[in-house]
């Protein structure tokens, strides 16, 4: 879902020049049609056949909540109004992040547009995921957005360091 986020925020600016950009769009695009090639065979009875999935999950060796996962997978097939609504609204909460850090860039003077925050925030959501540690003693979104940010021109290491605190509180704000 966060790489549709930054989807929408990268296809403008990349297409406008911005090798940066062009480059994690090329990338989302990749693991976009990597997720729709999947999904096909994967929801195709066929192609599930034909490719081996099928006897890899029937396998005796196979742990129970992957097959009762598949299960349940499959019981949603047929329901694409259902599936429809729930990737809309996963696209509508995922896009909230983004639109956020924004608002709190241009509160702290920041000067970048909203494809920038569409494209960068969720990277760094996601890296900081990651159990890797950056240079400095500085935490994986901080090394990020600094780079992606200041590298640029459009912030001020300070100012990133408080949108990435903002980042954090964020959700723990709406959480509340």
């Amino acid at each position: 879902n966060r790489h549709l986020a930054a989807l929408a925020g990268t296809s403008a600016n990349a297409l406008a020049g911005d090798s940066t950009l062009r480059n994690v769009l090329l990338l989302i695009l990749g693991i976009l049609a990597g997720m729709a090639l999947f999904a096909l065979v994967y929801f195709s009875h066929r192609l599930r056949s034909l490719t081996g999935l099928q006897r890899i999950i029937d396998h005796p060796r196979m742990p129970d909540f992957v097959k009762h996962a598949d299960e349940v997978l499959h019981r949603y097939r047929g329901h694409s109004g259902l599936l429809a609504w729930a990737f809309i609204i996963s696209v509508f909460s995922q896009l909230m992040l983004p639109f956020s850090a924004w608002l709190c860039g241009i509160a702290f003077g920041m000067d970048a547009n909203l494809g920038y925050y569409l494209a960068y925030v969720p990277i760094a959501v996601l890296a900081a995921s990651l159990p890797i540690s950056p240079p400095q003693g500085i935490g994986v979104m901080e090394y990020i957005l600094v780079h992606f940010f200041v590298a640029r021109g459009t912030a001020r290491v300070g100012q990133v360091f408080a949108l990435t605190q903002a980042i954090r509180f964020l959700p723990i704000l709406w959480s509340l």
